[in-house]
């Protein structure tokens, strides 16, 4: 079973663990792109101007960091964790407007058995709907950033919506889109 939480702070332990499992989904992304490997095996920025240079892990850390921060805007980080060991399973960033999680970053981690098991295998929609209810999120709107990341969005059965402004494809969770008005159109 899982439960999940809106995050109020992060445990550093915690976060770099779930980072180091992540990092190379990432890399594999289009961070990949905005990135070099340093001889010491670290990843940075190259890119992007308010943080190049910057290691990648920190990067990412500071925009968790910066949306706990500034909660009540419309930015969220939520959590899910494993029920009965309170085990870190996935660590996710975006803006919630109107229910919809709008998602930025996406980090997950092994199970306490060593599987992933618990992400190729959700609940049911209306056990996700439940287990969401309380953080106010009512639908997760992805915009993968790698081809592998995007086959495992397919893979569970999410459905591709019009791209969004910047031609990042996008796909709308299974859940929570029922009566809802919106320009999203399947394609």
């Amino acid at each position: 079973m899982i439960y999940s939480k809106i995050v109020g702070s992060i445990n550093m332990e915690e976060f770099d663990s779930i980072y180091k499992s992540s990092e190379p989904y990432l890399i594999g992304g289009n961070y990949g792109e905005s990135c070099t490997q340093g001889a010491d095996g670290e990843w940075y920025i190259k890119a992007t101007p308010s943080n190049a240079g910057m290691k990648l892990r920190d990067s990412i850390q500071l925009v968790f960091q910066q949306v706990i921060d500034s909660s009540g805007s419309g930015l969220c980080a939520f959590e899910l964790r494993e029920t009965g060991t309170d085990h870190l399973l996935a660590l996710k960033v975006g803006s919630l407007v109107d229910g919809t999680f709008n998602t930025w970053i996406s980090l997950f981690q092994a199970d306490t058995s060593g599987t992933l098991s618990w992400v190729f295998n959700p609940p049911s929609d209306p056990e996700v709907i439940e287990l969401m209810a309380h953080t106010g999120i009512k639908r997760v709107l992805m915009k993968p950033t790698g081809k592998n990341l995007e086959n495992f969005i397919i893979a569970i059965g999410s459905v591709r919506v019009n791209d969004s402004d910047t031609g990042v494809h996008q796909y709308k969770s299974t859940w929570g889109w029922d009566n809802y008005e919106t320009d999203l159109v399947d394609m």
